[in-house]
């Protein structure tokens, strides 16, 4: 199955005096929320959202006294996301939004001796993009595109609204 990244955003923002943003966003996985917040940050602070999943596979041969073992490790699969708002002017917002995937492929098991350990593959996808968005418009990001499916696994919706100080 080969995934690629996709966004669509739109975001809500207003007043460039602002030292402070209320937040309020949602991260979902198939139409499930997986992450929430709402709160308040210092304007230009990042958010961070991530969907991280361990595999464990058989990493090394280490060698312990006179004898040979196999240490056991993760392999970090998934995806990390940053958000960052900063009030560019009055009525406009500048957003930057930096996606990373890691997808594994395969383990290929490979004989040391006579022991046997894991050789990860995987694929990885990052991007980064920066926009200027008008104030007032709501933005949804939808990302992890699965061509094999035609839908995208996880929507990021984010309402950010500047607060006098």
């Amino acid at each position: 199955m080969k995934v690629c990244l996709f966004v669509a955003s739109v975001f809500f923002a207003t007043c460039a005096s602002a030292q402070t943003i209320q937040v309020t966003s949602e991260l979902s996985m198939s139409g499930k929320i997986i992450e929430a917040f709402h709160g308040s940050k210092p304007n230009g602070e990042t958010q961070t959202y991530s969907d991280i999943k361990n595999v464990p596979y058989r990493k090394a041969v280490r060698q312990i006294g006179g004898e040979a073992k196999v240490e056991p490790g993760l392999y970090e699969t998934g995806f990390k996301m940053q958000i960052t708002p900063v009030i560019a002017s009055e009525g406009m917002v500048r957003y930057r939004l930096s996606v990373s995937q890691r997808t594994l492929t395969k383990l290929e098991p490979k004989k040391v001796g006579n022991l046997v350990i894991d050789l990860p593959a995987s694929t990885d996808d990052s991007f980064t993009q920066s926009m200027i968005a008008k104030s007032g418009e709501p933005h949804e990001f939808r990302f992890g595109f699965d061509q094999a499916t035609g839908t995208n696994k996880y929507t990021l919706k984010v309402t950010a609204t500047p607060l006098q100080d």
